[in-house]
């Protein structure tokens, strides 16, 4: 199965898998890159999307997806430090922050 049937299927481990199979085989597959730190991401494994950013090489069809990528991090990485109390708390106090909604 490829990584997106595994994700859909619910499998995110063997899509994580597939996808670090797709890189071994091929260093170089940006695409699996991107995909993987997408996925990583989704299942707040933060630490590792840097590392796995850091080979994408500049380029103009992955500009905008790299971009995207970072800034999904960031926003996991701050929201990763509230707990779901704190969240509503905060929500509670500005239903107007969207931010804080969308964590």
């Amino acid at each position: 199965m490829t990584d997106a049937e595994l994700r859909e299927a619910g499998n995110l481990a063997g899509a994580v898998g597939a996808l670090l199979k797709a890189i071994d085989l091929d260093p170089t597959n940006d695409t699996a890159r991107l995909d993987l730190a997408g996925l990583l991401i989704e299942l707040k494994r933060v630490d590792e999307v840097e590392a796995m950013l850091a080979p994408v090489q500049p380029n103009l069809e992955f500009n905008d997806r790299v971009a995207t990528l970072r800034a999904a991090l960031a926003f996991a990485r701050s929201a990763g430090s509230a707990s779901e109390a704190e969240l509503k708390a905060k929500l509670a106090a500005n239903l107007a922050d969207h931010e804080t909604r969308f964590a």
